[in-house]
């Protein structure tokens, strides 16, 4: 009665499989002869394709991994665990089940990260299946059960996982031509590996048999012995999965932490995305997507830029640019190169936070020819994406700004080069320092701070020198010290202490404190008063003690003007404990010379700012002790 009926739900089979419709085939190449010769010469051309005989490589060892042990777990379930055939039914329902339930998540997921990380991690996931056996036990029936249907349940997911991961690596690394070729190939392949991996496997488990003993509190035999190197075998097939090439830029490790970001509504916005009948309700969905920052609805974020609604097409450029996920750049380059494009500027702000390098002609071409807006968008995209590439694009568009005193367009392209770090800009940007809107002045002085070429240090110098506004003059300052010249450290100091504005002093010091090399320096400009006193305390005291390169009649001389400037330092006379510190230098004759002689010139008549004085702490410094940790 049982072979009956299933003969009737395989007639049923044969008439579905036959109304299905079939695409049209892809004829194969025909052999060059027929016969033997012919038919090894076409498995040839086959093996010698070099993705697919990695990929024929793994499947046929994890074919081996796969049929090694399969028919022995339903062996052991009846001879040991004492398990009835209506039990071991109901373990293969929830197995398929799973699997039923896991094949569209698995092929969603694929599109949307790729088959091969995702096939990685479901290998990952059938090893770990053989394991829960070596927890059942017939003295444990309720346990052992609910061990397995767990087990059972979560098999049949990965399980599914697999064979459509599989197969959709067989389509990517295939020729649409003579596929059929390729896939009996690797049928015949995996088939004889694993026809073969039972019969070792009852092979194994005559001679493991004998063998017994006990392991953490669980007994172990001959099928325990055979589960863990079928969970092995199968953990052991990953390297060869890695040496398959394949698009897929992501890892495994990547993929988990991305699905990790997940959470329930996520899946409430994407849904609301997807399904919403509204443009309110689907203009928030990508708002909320673009705040999760989850590379999860990556897909449909970019079906939503054809969204009937502007506002919805506008909020899903702006979360893609968000999320930062590489797969949006084609979508979003799609959409910029359309002539209707109205969503360009957040498309082309995407763009540059994704940093794409693909980007950078099409965006550069939207440079040369959009309107003022989509310029601006253009350069500030190209200063993000930060590529040599584009130095040609955004000087020709600089020029062109000038020309047509555009400050506004010239002042982002002068970013952009900055970011870029463009040599060859370095001309045209100090061209820029001695005229021009302030705004103007200021970009230019930090893109060559950005770009920190010492060529420009003669005509920096110069402009800072000739420079009335304070602000300007900071900017110029700080990037003489980003292009390391030493050189201008006296006109560098001597900005810094005619600076009113409190938060430009402490970015000027800074900058002399990366010229000396004084990574401390900046520690107490961003530190609490009572940490910064801390340090500069302990950077007075070492000083004045001696040191292995520090000459011994240097380091007494020192000693005191140390102390006694720690001790005004204490009472809050910076004047007095500046005049202590520079009283017990004695460098070598040099730039930093210089900076302390202008410094004890200003101390005769005027006040010091708490900035100087521990530029001048930096300063006096050896080199050994610069930089030194708490």
């Amino acid at each position: 009665m049982l072979f009956a009926i299933a003969v009737v739900f395989g007639i049923v089979n044969f008439v579905l499989l036959m109304r299905q419709p079939e695409p049209p085939m892809a004829m194969s190449p025909s052999p060059e002869s027929s016969g033997l010769v012919g038919t090894l010469s076409l498995y040839r051309s086959v093996i010698g394709r070099e993705p697919f005989r990695q990929l024929l490589l793994f499947s046929a060892i994890f074919s081996i991994g796969q049929f090694f042990a399969a028919p022995f777990y339903t062996v052991y379930a009846i001879e040991d665990l004492h398990l009835s055939y209506m039990w071991l039914q109901a373990l293969g329902g929830a197995a398929s089940l799973s699997a039923l339930v896991a094949m569209p998540l698995w092929g969603y997921l694929g599109d949307k990260f790729g088959n091969k990380p995702l096939l990685a991690i479901a290998v990952i996931g059938v090893s770990l299946t053989p394991l829960p056996w070596l927890l059942a036990s017939p003295s444990r029936p309720e346990i052992t059960l609910v061990i397995l249907i767990l087990n059972n349940l979560f098999g049949g997911a990965v399980w599914a996982g697999v064979g459509l991961l599989q197969f959709n690596m067989v389509i990517e690394t295939t020729p649409a031509s003579g596929r059929g070729l390729y896939v009996g190939a690797l049928s015949a392949a995996t088939g004889v590996a694993g026809g073969l991996a039972p019969i070792v496997g009852g092979i194994c488990l005559e001679w493991l048999r004998s063998s017994s003993g006990m392991s953490v509190g669980i007994p172990v035999h001959g099928y325990h012995a055979l589960f863990l190197v079928n969970a092995l075998i199968r953990i052991l097939t990953l390297p060869l999965l890695q040496r398959i090439p394949s698009r897929d830029l992501r890892t495994p490790r990547e993929v988990i932490g991305q699905l990790g970001t997940v959470r329930m509504n996520t899946l409430r916005h994407l849904r609301r995305l997807q399904k919403g009948t509204s443009e309110t309700e689907r203009h928030e969905a990508a708002a909320a997507l673009s705040a999760i920052r989850s590379p999860l609805p990556v897909l449909e974020l970019a079906q939503a830029l054809n969204d009937p609604s502007l506002k919805v097409r506008r909020s899903a450029a702006i979360a893609l640019g968000e999320i930062g996920d590489p797969v949006a750049v084609a979508p979003l380059l799609e959409a910029v190169s359309l002539p209707e494009c109205d969503v360009r500027l957040e498309a082309l702000d995407a763009l540059g936070r994704l940093g794409a390098e693909e980007a950078v002609i099409p965006i550069a071409r939207i440079l040369q020819s959009g309107d003022d807006l989509d310029r601006l968008s253009a350069a500030r995209a190209l200063g993000r994406i930060a590529r040599p590439e584009a130095d040609a694009y955004l000087l020709a568009g600089l020029e062109d700004a000038m020309t047509s005193e555009n400050y506004e367009l010239a002042t982002v392209l002068v970013q952009a080069l900055g970011a870029c770090g463009s040599k060859g800009a370095i001309s045209a940007l100090l061209g820029l320092l001695p005229n021009g809107p302030r705004s103007l002045r200021l970009a230019a002085a930090q893109a060559l701070g950005e770009i920190g070429d010492r060529s420009a240090c003669p005509t920096l110098g110069a402009a800072l020198l000739a420079a009335e506004d304070y602000i300007v003059q900071a900017r110029t300052a700080v990037a003489l010290a980003e292009c390391g010249c030493i050189e201008a450290l006296p006109s560098i100091y001597q900005a810094l202490d005619t600076l009113e504005v409190a938060s430009l002093r402490r970015e000027v010091a800074a900058a002399i404190g990366s010229l000396l090399q004084d990574s401390e320096l900046y520690r107490w400009l961003s530190s609490d008063p009572m940490v910064r006193d801390e340090g500069i305390a302990r950077r007075l005291r070492l000083i004045g003690r001696p040191r292995k390169t520090t000459p011994i009649a240097t380091s007494v001389r020192r000693r005191p003007f140390a102390d006694r400037a720690l001790q005004a330092y204490g009472e809050g006379d910076l004047i007095g404990a500046a005049r202590l510190v520079i009283g017990g230098y004695s460098g070598e004759p040099g730039p930093i010379s210089d900076m302390i002689a202008l410094a004890s010139k200003r101390l005769r008549t005027d006040a010091i700012t708490e900035e100087a004085f521990l530029t001048l702490i930096a300063a006096v410094t050896p080199r050994d002790v610069r930089g030194i940790n708490p």
